[in-house]
C-alpha cells in the first residue's frame, strides 16, 4: 500500500516547473491600518521570529512557518536556500517565511486585521531577478488556519517556465498539501534599470468593502519612485474574519540543467536539502514517467517500477547534502517526448512520501 501511495503521488507531480536556488533581500516590512502605522520592521535590532513593537507599545512577534533567520546584514534581512525548510503546508516547496502573528479571533473586530478597517501591507526588497522558473519572493495578506489558505493574496516577483520575469498579483487556495488553484489577477514586466530596491505592496483601500489591490514601486537611492497598480483585484475575508500579513520566498527543492537537443540531451540535475534533514543519512531517488509508466535509474541504469516494489535508488546511504548528479549524458531522446523527469531525496522510501522532497526536473519537450 506504501508503495503504490507512492506511485499516486509521483504521478500527481506532472506538471511541476524546474527550479533554482534563491537569495533575496528585504529591508523593510510595514502594515497599516486605517492608514495609521501599526507595525513596520527595518530589521535593524530584531531577527525573525523577534519582532519590533507594534506602534501602540504592545509586544509584537513572527511566527516562521518554514525556514529560519539570520540577523541582517547593512540593513537587509535575507531569506536564502541555505536556511531554507520543506513547507509545511505544500511539501514540495523549499522556503523562507514570516507570519506577523496578530489577533486572529473573528469576533474581536478592534484588533488585528479584521474587516471594517482599511489595510495595507508592504515590503521593500532588493530588485534582484529570480535565477530560474517558479523561484519567487512576495509579500502575503492570508487567512491561514493550520495548513488550509482559503485566500492567500500574494505580490511578488515570479520567474515563468519561459524565462521571463515579471511582477504579478495573484491569489492561491492551498490545501491537503497542495495549492489546488493559482489566480494571476495582474501582472508588469520586472524592468528595475538602475534602481536597487522595489516595494511591493497590497491595500484593502476602503473599511467597507473587503477588496484588495496590488502596486508596486521601484525605489532608488532609498527614494521611492511612482506608484504602479497592477490589474485586477480580490477579495478578502471570504471565508475567515481575519487576515494575517507576512514576507515570504520559495522554490522547489530540486531544479535540472538541461543542454543540448533532444537528439542528444544532457540534463544536470540540482537538489537543495533541507536544512533539518541536511548532514543525515539517506538516499538519492531519481525517477522517469512516459505514458503512465514509472522508470527508475537505479545508479547504473533505468528500470521499470511497478509501484509495488521497493522504489530503486540512484544512491543510498550517502550524506545528505545539496548536490548536483548527472542524469542523462547526450542521450536521444526524440522517440520519448513527454516524459518527466524527478529528483529528490529521503531517509527511505516512506520518508519520500512524508516529506515529498522531489520535484520535476525536466520535461523531454
Amino acid at each position: 500500500m506504501r508503495t503504490l501511495t507512492l506511485a499516486m503521488l509521483l504521478l500527481s507531480s506532472l506538471g511541476a516547473i524546474e527550479v533554482h536556488a534563491f537569495d533575496f533581500a528585504i529591508s523593510n516590512f510595514t502594515v497599516l491600518r486605517d492608514g495609521s502605522t501599526l507595525f513596520t520592521d527595518s530589521f535593524s535590532d530584531t531577527t525573525p521570529p523577534v519582532a519590533p513593537k507594534f506602534n501602540n507599545g504592545n509586544t509584537a512577534s513572527y511566527t516562521l512557518p518554514a525556514g529560519s533567520f539570520s540577523p541582517a546584514v547593512n540593513g537587509k534581512l535575507h531569506l536564502n536556500s541555505a536556511a531554507a525548510t520543506i513547507s509545511p503546508a505544500v511539501s514540495t516547496k523549499l522556503g523562507v517565511a514570516a507570519h506577523l502573528n496578530s489577533n486572529t479571533d473573528p469576533a474581536n473586530t478592534t484588533i488585528g486585521l479584521k474587516p471594517g478597517y482599511s489595510l495595507e501591507v508592504s515590503g521593500i526588497w532588493d530588485a534582484i531577478a529570480p535565477a530560474d522558473a517558479k523561484e519567487t519572493y512576495f509579500i502575503e495578506l492570508s487567512d491561514w488556519q493550520n495548513k488550509t489558505c482559503d485566500a492567500c493574496i500574494r505580490v511578488g516577483v515570479v520567474k515563468n517556465a519561459d524565462g521571463t520575469v515579471e511582477i504579478q498579483f495573484w491569489r492561491n487556495l492551498i490545501a491537503d498539501d497542495e495549492i489546488k488553484e493559482r489566480v494571476v489577477l495582474g501582472k508588469a514586466a520586472f524592468s528595475p534599470g538602475d534602481n536597487q530596491q522595489i516595494r511591493l505592496r497590497l491595500k484593502k483601500v476602503s473599511p467597507t468593502t473587503n477588496e484588495v489591490r496590488a502596486s508596486y514601486a521601484y525605489v532608488k537611492d532609498g527614494v521611492v519612485g511612482t506608484e504602479v497598480e497592477l490589474g485586477g483585484q480580490t477579495d478578502v475575508f471570504t471565508v475567515r474574519g481575519y487576515a494575517i500579513a507576512a514576507f515570504k520566498a520559495f522554490a522547489p527543492a530540486a531544479y535540472g540543467k538541461p543542454s543540448g537537443t533532444n537528439k542528444g540531451l544532457s540534463l544536470t540535475a540540482n537538489i537543495n536539502v533541507d536544512n533539518s534533514h541536511a548532514g543525515k543519512t539517506g538516499n538519492i531517488y531519481v525517477v522517469a514517467i512516459f505514458q503512465g509508466s514509472i522508470f527508475a535509474h537505479n545508479g547504473t541504469s533505468w528500470v521499470a517500477w511497478d509501484g509495488v516494489a521497493t522504489l530503486p535508488a540512484y544512491a543510498t546511504n550517502v550524506s545528505l547534502t545539496d548536490r548536483s548528479i548527472d542524469v542523462l549524458d547526450k542521450l536521444d531522446v526524440s522517440s520519448i517526448v513527454g516524459t518527466t523527469i524527478l529528483v529528490g531525496y529521503a531517509r527511505n522510501q516512506d520518508d519520500l512520501i512524508n516529506t515529498k522532497a522531489y520535484d520535476v526536473v525536466h520535461t523531454v519537450q
